[in-house]
């Protein structure tokens, strides 16, 4: 029973990432090979390439995976502290709405200084401690 839940919930991921590289400019496909969806979110966050690499570390790995797909929706908008969360513990849920959702578009690759610039988002002193608690 477990396997059959699992197997539904990562169907809807990919789903919801299908659409979200759509919005991208990439076509769909491309989110339903491993490592290649990762190389093209490393290019859609703006992320030197050898991040590639890190994924093969063990346990490295885990933090450089969700920090990817953190970087992935802050390029879409998505800054809120609650809205890095669900990207983590509930990515079968918020992916395919915000992969559906019409005022959800892609704003540019969100690790690159210009992006910084152009949409500006500062931290609270609670957000950053947040941050550091969670990281730790």
């Amino acid at each position: 029973m477990g396997y059959l839940i699992f197997s539904i919930l990562l169907i809807v991921v990919h789903i919801g990432l299908w659409k979200l590289f759509t919005k991208a400019g990439r076509k769909g496909w491309e989110s339903l090979i491993p490592l290649y969806r990762e190389y093209i979110v490393v290019k859609l966050t703006g992320r030197p390439g050898w991040w590639i690499a890190l994924l093969l570390i063990p346990i490295v790995n885990i933090f450089v995976f969700f920090g990817l797909y953190i970087d992935l929706v802050k390029s879409f908008g998505k800054f809120r502290f609650w809205e890095h969360a669900a990207t983590v513990f509930l990515p079968f849920a918020v992916f395919p709405w915000w992969g559906n959702d019409p005022k959800t578009t892609y704003l540019g690759p969100s690790a690159t200084a210009e992006f910084r610039e152009k949409y500006p988002y500062k931290k609270s002193v609670t957000r950053e401690w947040a941050d550091a608690i969670v990281f730790a």
